[in-house]
């Protein structure tokens, strides 16, 4: 069965633990227009099986929290703010598609605008913007995700994090921080391939964060040059910095490469490290 919300429906969704749509397998919920009435925390739909498509269109949704049960699928083609949970997929067979006139807006602490877990999948092609502190464009544990579209992220936040043995980003697409923010991060096993040339970081910012010696990122042999106040990698754990990044360039007062412990491993020895001059 299929169920359409279109510019004549509201939807208000109060209190806690509260829920919006539910839909099983074979149903199909479609937004095509309408008012959405929601709280930070509260789930808009919850899809077990069952798909849902924010078409594009003139939506009025506060807090678009979806989240995407075994075997269903999401697609967004229109402009959504969500809140903390933002997009989540769960389980093997889930699917979440920001599609390339899909554009994902939040300002809460804490939020997360897509996050994979458990064998689920995530493709952004369109656009995340995220203004709140301590926020994560895109987060996958154990389960994986692509980017070929633009993720802008606040302070005090992470554009990418790759969490757990299976965890796996690839990104093509654009990036931009706030200060005190991280590029990408690969932590417990987690692994990300960079493929959007070189990297860049501004002024107090920080390149990239690889925890445990299992976690990799891969450079694609691009060179690495950060701003003022900033670092280019940092390595706890164990991590590993391999040959695929080339040559660091650090801004003034900043740091190439940080290492928490003595079992931090940085190959090749071969790589050069540009100071500046009050570095």
């Amino acid at each position: 069965s299929t169920f359409t919300l279109d510019n004549t429906g509201e939807v208000v969704i109060g209190g806690t633990n509260n829920l919006g749509f539910y839909v099983e397998s074979g149903g199909t919920l479609n937004i095509s227009g309408g008012k959405v009435s929601n709280t930070e925390d509260g789930i808009f739909a919850y899809l077990e099986g069952g798909n849902m498509t924010f078409a594009s269109g003139n939506n009025d949704i506060d807090y678009a929290n979806v989240i995407v049960g075994s075997g269903g699928s999401l697609v967004n083609q229109s402009t959504i703010t969500t809140g903390k949970t933002g997009l989540q997929a769960k389980n093997t067979g889930s699917t979440i598609l920001n599609d390339t006139t899909g554009v994902i807006n939040s300002g809460a602490v804490n939020a997360a605008a897509m996050t994979a877990v458990d064998g689920a999948k995530l493709d952004n092609k369109g656009e995340i913007n995220l203004t709140g502190e301590k926020a994560i464009g895109m987060y996958v544990d154990k389960a994986t995700g692509e980017s070929s579209g633009k993720v802008n992220v606040g302070d005090k936040s992470i554009a990418y994090y790759a969490d757990g043995t299976g965890g796996e980003l690839t990104i093509t697409g654009e990036t931009t921080l706030g200060k005190n923010s991280t590029l990408l991060a690969a932590v417990d096993g987690g692994k990300i391939n960079y493929q959007s040339g070189a990297v860049t970081v501004g002024d107090e910012q920080y390149g990239a964060l690889i925890k445990g010696s299992a976690s990799a990122i891969d450079f694609g042999g691009n060179d690495l040059t950060t701003g003022t106040k900033s670092i280019g990698v940092i390595l706890q754990n164990g991590g590993q910095l391999d040959s695929t990044l080339g040559d660091i360039n650090t801004g003034e007062s900043s740091i190439g490469i940080y290492t928490t412990d003595g079992t931090n491993l940085v190959s090749p020895s071969s790589r050069t490290i540009n100071l500046s001059e009050n570095a």
